[in-house]
């Protein structure tokens, strides 16, 4: 190719010369000059080509050619910076998908521990709600008994009532015979005999609430009270 270049460039200097030949014997001697360097230029420039293309062969197993190289060649730049945009898409692919495999993860545990906590707040509800009745209930059946015992007080406030009014109906009508009696012997100038009647029931203490709730005393209880020997030396 440089060797084409220098022949060109020979042949317009000679085609271009400072001085013009005025008869034609200096016009042959030039042309036969030029023929001659136009024939040593085609054949260095066939060496030239032959050469080169066994070096092609030599190298590269094949031709190649040199002005696609050369217009490779310099768009070898931006093949490179191509290359290189694809290796970091691909890497920033790859890498998306590692943190869409992390996001679905997190998003898989945070759905199960939704359901976890929704499952224990619905049970903390139903205990709450059963609380609430069980206190409901309890209330209602701590009203119930105390109705109960006001009516079992009630009631037995009644019936001690009824025992101490007969209690002091009987011992009124004892004390006016007794009276009777008494009176009837100091008229009479005789001695006072004690009574032949059985001697009156002692009197029972009130019930506390603790006894309320033990129910009333044995009559057993009463009976040795009755005759026990401090009363029948009291007589």
């Amino acid at each position: 190719m440089d060797t084409k270049i220098q022949g060109k460039d020979a042949m317009c200097e000679i085609q271009t010369p400072h001085e013009t030949p005025t008869d034609d014997k200096q016009i042959q001697s030039c042309v036969h000059e030029i023929c001659v360097l136009v024939c040593v230029c085609l054949c260095g420039a066939a060496v030239l080509d032959k050469q080169c293309n066994e070096l092609m062969l030599m190298k590269y197993g094949r031709l190649v050619d040199v002005e696609a190289l050369q217009t490779l060649s310099g768009n070898r730049t931006l093949e490179e910076l191509k290359q290189e945009k694809l290796q970091r898409e691909a890497a920033y692919a790859k890498e998306i998908k590692q943190w869409d495999a992390k996001v679905e993860e997190a998003h898989q545990a945070l759905m199960d521990v939704t359901k976890c906590n929704t499952e224990r707040l619905l049970s903390v509800t139903n205990l709450f709600d059963q609380k609430k009745e069980l206190d409901h209930k309890l209330n209602a059946r701590q009203k119930k008994m105390g109705r109960q015992f006001q009516d079992y007080r009630r009631r037995m406030d009644q019936e001690e009532i009824r025992r101490l009014q007969a209690l002091v109906k009987t011992q009124s009508q004892q004390a006016e015979a007794l009276r009777r009696e008494i009176g009837l012997l100091s008229r009479k100038g005789g001695h006072v005999l004690p009574p032949s009647y059985a001697p009156l029931p002692p009197l029972a203490p009130l019930p506390t609430p603790a006894d309320r709730k033990q129910g009333p005393a044995r009559p057993s209880k009463l009976l040795k009270a009755q005759n026990s020997p401090s009363r029948h030396g009291a007589i």
